[in-house]
């Protein structure tokens, strides 16, 4: 891309990607970030890709005020105690995203008790992330909006999680889509 991307996107936990991605206008520059290798190996979406960990714990490598937006899509793992726990992390967030930088989490609520296995790794499960994301996120100076989505909007991400999620019985997994919007101004 030679020209000034009219929009910066940094994707935390980008994985394998999914369908989403090929969505992005030609002048959006998409930067994926996970922790893992297997997704740094992914060449599928021709994106940028960096490694990191964005589990709360350190600094994420980037400018402050990068980013006009920030997808976070099923997060699994330290990056979803990250959200749930860390206001460190929230911190990194809100000094990535611009002025009127806006961000966008899609979680799911298990029911009660159910257990996530994918290829034989067990997934951590956290009862009500999305009210315990919304009640950081909300401390950390951000205004947050809950939807719920319904199984195609959820089937349309096309990630391995959403298609998880939406092929799931009814009545046994719920997503929300939560969407994060700086509150200017922030005493941190």
């Amino acid at each position: 891309m030679s020209e000034k991307p009219s929009k910066k996107i940094l994707d935390i936990g980008i994985g394998k990607g999914g369908e989403y991605i090929k969505r992005d206008p030609k002048s959006v520059l998409r930067i994926g970030l996970d922790f893992r290798m297997s997704a740094l190996s992914n060449k599928e979406n021709d994106i940028p890709l960096v490694r990191a960990d964005a589990s709360g714990e350190v600094k994420l490598p980037f400018e402050s005020n990068a980013f006009d937006h920030i997808d976070i899509l099923f997060p699994q793992d330290e990056l979803l105690i990250g959200l749930c726990k860390s206001n460190f992390l929230w911190k990194q967030l809100r000094r990535l995203l611009k002025e009127k930088g806006d961000m966008t989490i899609i979680t799911e609520r298990p029911w009660a008790g159910q257990t996530l296995v994918i290829a034989n790794k067990r997934y951590t499960i956290i009862e009500e992330p999305q009210n315990k994301i919304m009640a950081l996120g909300q401390e950390n100076g951000f205004l947050i909006d809950k939807l719920i989505l319904e199984e195609p909007e959820v089937r349309e991400y096309g990630t391995h999680f959403a298609k998880l999620f939406a092929d799931d019985e009814p009545g046994i997994t719920t997503v929300y889509k939560l969407q994060a919007r700086k509150n200017i101004p922030h005493s941190p």
